[in-house]
């Protein structure tokens, strides 16, 4: 086999022998563009949710506690190594006034869609723990998921329209392999 590199991965050796037995010389190199990368960051009366991706990712629409969707349009951008901040004041006022003086925990849906730079459109799914005591508010991330969804923008179309039902279906974790 001259004329072949001395290295294959799995990929490019199978890659390889579909090209031997075609007849063909050359090696076909087979790349996978992974799927969005995420890390959600609690702060204060907000979220943030981290793009740890090599590629910018577009917000469509953010729905926090079955509230109505908050839609960005045309979509925001998150370029890699970025943040999107999910503003958490409406949920830190309910659970407010339903701790009174007193303390209340409370599990919150955290959904958001997106799309990568190669149009595939995802939702990221969130569990938060919600703790509010003494008018102290503390989120903390139990359950994360990606996975992904039917495509969100066509013609005449807002993201609002198409959001995909959340179903008890395959998931994904949200985050990909660590990068070294």
């Amino acid at each position: 086999m001259s004329g072949w590199p001395g290295r294959f991965c799995g990929r490019e050796f199978l890659a390889a022998l579909v090209f031997v037995s075609l007849g063909v010389s050359g090696c076909l190199f087979l790349t996978v563009d992974p799927a969005p990368s995420l890390t959600l960051v609690q702060g204060t009366d907000q979220v943030e949710l981290y793009n740890r991706s090599s590629s910018d990712l577009r917000i469509w629409a953010v729905t926090l506690d079955g509230a109505a969707p908050e839609i960005e349009e045309p979509g925001r951008i998150v370029p890699p190594d970025g943040f999107y901040r999910i503003r958490t004041d409406g949920l830190r006022s309910a659970m407010l006034s339903a701790a009174g003086r007193g303390s209340i925990e409370k599990r919150v849906a955290l959904d958001v869609q997106l799309s990568d730079s190669a149009s595939r459109s995802y939702l990221a799914s969130f569990t938060l723990l919600v703790k509010m005591t003494s008018g102290a508010m503390t989120l903390k991330v139990e359950r994360q998921s990606l996975r992904l969804a039917g495509a969100y923008r066509t013609a005449g179309q807002s993201p609002a329209d198409s959001t995909p039902a959340l179903s008890s279906g395959a998931r994904a974790p949200i985050s990909g392999p660590s990068r070294g």
